[in-house]
C-alpha cells in the first residue's frame, strides 16, 4: 500500500505548484498587455455589455484550456523530456520569430 504521507507531500506540491503559477499568470505585465491590445483592437463604443462580458467569458476559458492543456502535455515524459533537451533553441526560434513579428508591425504603421 502507498505511504500516505507521500501522496499527501505529492498534493501540497501541486498545490503550491498551481498557486506559483496562477500568481504568475495574475501578475504577468505579458498577459494583461495581450489581453489589453485583444481588447483596444475589438471593442468599440458600440459593443454591449453583455457582449463584452461574453468575451471576457471565452478569453477566460480559452485561457484555462490551454493552460490545463499545457499542464497535462508535460506531466508525459515523452513530451517534457525532448522538450527540456532542447528548450534553449526553442526559445531562441520563437523570440526570432517574436522579434520579426515586431518589425512587420513597425514597418506596417509607418
Amino acid at each position: 500500500m502507498a505511504d500516505p504521507s507521500k501522496r499527501e507531500n505529492s498534493d501540497k506540491a501541486a498545490i503550491n505548484g498551481f498557486k506559483r503559477g496562477l500568481l504568475v499568470n495574475l501578475t504577468s505585465p505579458k498577459s494583461a498587455a495581450y489581453f489589453g491590445s485583444i481588447f483596444a483592437a475589438f471593442l468599440t463604443d458600440q459593443i454591449a455589455t453583455w457582449a463584452i462580458a461574453a468575451l471576457i467569458g471565452c478569453l477566460f476559458l480559452m485561457s484555462i484550456l490551454w493552460h490545463v492543456s499545457l499542464a497535462v502535455a508535460f506531466s508525459w515524459n515523452f513530451i517534457r523530456r525532448p522538450y527540456v533537451r532542447f528548450s534553449r533553441v526553442i526559445d531562441r526560434i520563437a523570440g526570432a520569430v517574436l522579434v520579426l513579428l515586431g518589425i512587420g508591425l513597425l514597418s506596417d504603421s509607418r
